[in-house]
């Protein structure tokens, strides 16, 4: 699997993890890999979002040397605003002075599970790409804030 290609941006360098078609149920990890310091996330949704009954659930496959190691789950919702969040790392993994390669996973998820595979669902893609704050900082609360809101 190869490290992310890095994009450019007004908001800093961020690493792209990939897009991807989250599917019902399973769990399916995005092809390239990150090694930024950073918990600052661009989640990017593209598709039929609109019309979407799902939401997705997202996590990070932390891997060290032959071990793994996963972080919380975090649900998102698909819509046409890109979303900022800061994706929590493992506090231990700073006790100990090591930076794990992260392998982005994501699992598509029904609203309603009464309706499951009863009402039809959109397809949307998801987007990621973390911020390398090696090269340009991590934004402060403040922006990050206002990155949601979109104030700036």
């Amino acid at each position: 699997m190869p490290q992310a290609i890095q994009i450019v941006d007004d908001f800093g360098t961020w690493d792209l993890i990939g897009t991807l078609q989250p599917i019902y149920e399973e769990w399916i990890e995005y092809p390239d890999y990150s090694e930024a310091l950073s918990q600052t996330t661009r989640l990017i949704f593209s598709g039929n979002v609109d019309d979407a009954r799902s939401y997705a659930y997202i996590r990070v496959r932390y891997e060290i040397t032959l071990d793994s190691a996963y972080g919380e789950w975090i649900r998102v919702y698909p819509k046409k605003q890109d979303e900022i969040i800061l994706y929590p790392h493992p506090p231990e993994f700073g006790l100990i002075k090591i930076n794990p390669r992260r392998f982005w996973q994501v699992q598509k998820r029904h609203w309603d599970r009464k309706n499951t595979g009863k009402a039809p669902d959109t397809d949307w893609n998801l987007r990621i790409e973390v911020c390398n704050e090696q090269i340009t900082g991590q934004p402060t609360e403040a922006e990050t804030e206002g990155i949601i809101l979109g104030l700036i």
